[in-house]
């Protein structure tokens, strides 16, 4: 698994939750650059997407482990890095 597919299902999941209206990902021309906190996620949608991506990945998350500072691209490579551990 690469970084881009990685952020792709990112990307798949956050499209089905609310995210800020100040952000549209589909049409973002560089949506990875798009940092967690822009996206205004409740905890619910966070937890929702952290158990999405578990499941589509098979890898264990915790919400905690978030980095609401942290880039899409940025949190993508830190999931391929739990991934090849």
């Amino acid at each position: 698994m690469t970084q881009d597919e990685i952020l792709k299902t990112l990307l798949d999941e956050l499209y089905d939750l609310t995210v800020s209206t100040d952000i549209d990902l589909k049409n973002h021309a560089h949506p990875g650059s798009v940092k967690f906190e822009e996206l205004r996620l409740d905890s619910l949608d966070t937890l929702m997407m952290a158990m999405n991506v578990e499941e589509k990945l098979d890898l264990e998350l915790e919400v905690a482990e978030f980095p609401r500072d942290a880039t899409l691209d940025e949190f993508a490579e830190y999931i391929l890095e739990l991934i090849n551990q």
